[in-house]
């Protein structure tokens, strides 16, 4: 599995809401028009403490997801970096809106081709991929595989927003599973 609900891990409203009402002070028209785009944000002190003690294995920055009236996002791995994080639902998070992790159909490992200026890293050899998983965020975070194959189909019409909180470049797909362990 590359999308693990963490059923015991607990981001308050208060947390989410205070850090959206940061975030769009400092980014007004972030939300304006339709479309995909994400945005890095440094968090406070007040905002990791308040988070609890997996901080300690967090980046500093958060990366805002907004779609809004988009059907799909093409499968990719997303940048160069960390390749685990825990996505934190917080607006219009529901069953209208999945991500699909792939593997290649001969179990070799996926290849990824990395650009320059794009955020996001391609996988190579399409044509060989199955799907894998598939999940819905709702209302728990989610450990995720963000450096693996994966990409979102959504008939949902109106704005959901998730927060994307990546692992130190340390911390392998592995060892985020043992640091999350106790929030199952």
């Amino acid at each position: 599995m590359y999308a693990i609900e963490l059923n015991n891990l607990d981001f308050s409203e208060e947390w989410k809401e205070s850090f959206w009402n940061r975030f769009f002070y400092l980014y007004p028209k972030f939300t304006d028009g339709k479309g995909f785009r994400t945005k890095n944000v440094e968090l406070t002190e007040r905002e990791r403490f308040m988070a609890g003690p997996i901080s300690e294995h967090l980046k500093r920055k958060v990366m805002v997801v907004f779609i809004f009236n988009q059907e799909s996002v093409p499968i990719h791995a997303d940048g160069v970096g960390s390749d685990v994080a825990i996505q934190i639902p917080f607006i219009g998070c529901n069953e209208e809106t999945q991500t699909h992790f792939y593997d290649y159909n001969d179990d070799t490992s996926i290849e990824l081709a990395i650009h320059e200026n794009i955020a996001s890293r391609e996988v190579l050899h399409q044509e060989k991929l199955k799907r894998v998983q598939t999940y819905s965020m709702l209302d728990k975070p989610v450990l995720f595989r963000s450096g693996w194959a994966h990409n979102v189909t959504s008939t949902f019409k109106g704005i959901r927003i998730i927060y994307s909180w990546r692992f130190k470049e340390e911390y392998t797909w592995e060892a985020a599973k043992e640091i999350c362990r106790q929030y199952l």
